[in-house]
């Protein structure tokens, strides 16, 4: 029989790392003939910081109690670590994923997701897939480029799939409150490319803009159909449109994946804090679902005349409460405003 060693850990961060050596090949996988000697309480340690960093992910992860180590280990077919313990429990490892909302990138260490949010995903292990796609249509696919992405065991519409990254649209439907499990396989083979678990929330606020990493000039059209912008300011007294994502559970929303087919109110007040204070309440034209796109938030403000002009009049939105970025990230959003 032929050794071989085998290592596991978290992958980039680490925070355990456990050889497991000389192991002989058999029949259904590796079987484990000698582990380092590690205390109990590293173990326990490993299962929790797993747990709370979605390092792995275990289906039914029970932490271990004195004396029970892992005692042998298997691979899958396709590479996923198999451990069990000396009560016959086994804890399937799958490859972590790091999750963020896709407007202002917080991770969800950071701020959970929410009903009505487009997201991302990228991976700390095999790539999601052998190529890039885009869907095209409306409702959204399922499925794209062989790949499917499950909330609670469920597929949810995708819009992107590349080798590292998927950008997924989180359901109306989905938990408001909890924690969700996120699974990422490949449609023809069944495969778990990753696995993690996703807090959930009644909103989540974010604001695209227009580098793509939820700070700077948010992503605005002015009242001419033009973009926002330091060279193209929208004016005093002028009508401005601002998108985001993250506006949880709608009355009336259009089916999973597909855009509305008229004006979709959200269920929250909505408040907007522009310069140095609030924009009056009556200066919220709409506050909705865009009509273009699957899961954009689309907020009409009228710029109050008491703002000064500037290329980068900070700007936040506020969603029953929850602002679109926290100040404490050392993210600040903006919008250009001109005198007339």
């Amino acid at each position: 029989m032929t050794g071989i060693g085998l290592e596991y850990a978290a992958p980039r961060r680490g925070p355990l790392r456990r050889s497991i050596a000389a192991a002989a090949s058999t029949g259904s996988g590796f079987a484990i003939t000698a582990i380092d000697a590690a205390p109990v309480a590293e173990w326990a340690a490993l299962a929790e910081r797993a747990a709370v960093d979605n390092i792995f992910f275990a289906p039914e992860f029970i932490l271990p109690t004195a004396g029970r180590f892992p005692f042998s280990v298997a691979l899958d077919q396709f590479g996923n670590l198999i451990a069990t313990d000396g009560s016959n429990r086994t804890l399937f490892y799958y490859p972590g994923l790091a999750v963020r909302q896709a407007a202002n990138f917080y991770l969800l260490s950071q701020r959970a997701l929410a009903p009505n949010t487009y997201a991302s995903v990228g991976t700390f292990g095999p790539p999601f897939s052998d190529q890039t796609a885009v869907c095209d249509q409306v409702p959204m696919n399922k499925t794209l480029a062989d790949t499917q992405v499950l909330l609670n065991e469920q597929p949810v519409p995708l819009h992107f799939v590349s080798p590292s990254q998927i950008n997924f649209y989180v359901p109306n439907g989905a938990p408001q409150t909890g924690n969700a499990e996120l699974l990422i396989t490949r449609q023809s083979t069944g495969q778990v490319l990753g696995s993690g678990t996703v807090p959930l929330s009644n909103v989540a606020p974010g604001m695209f803009t227009k580098d793509n990493n939820g700070t700077g000039q948010i992503a605005a059209v002015n009242s001419d159909g033009t973009i926002n912008s330091a060279s193209n300011p929208a004016a005093r007294g002028t009508f401005i449109s601002l998108y985001g994502t993250g506006v949880g559970v709608l009355s009336g929303s259009p089916a999973d994946g597909d855009v509305p087919s008229g004006p979709v109110n959200v269920s929250y007040p909505t408040r907007v804090f522009m310069g140095a204070g609030f924009v009056p309440d009556e200066n919220i034209q709409y506050s909705g679902l865009a009509g273009c796109c699957v899961g954009l938030w689309q907020v009409n403000i009228k710029i109050p005349e008491n703002i000064a002009p500037s290329g980068a009049v900070p700007l936040q939105v506020l969603l029953n409460g929850v602002p679109n970025y926290d100040a404490p990230t050392g993210q600040r959003t903006t919008i250009a405003v001109k005198q007339q």
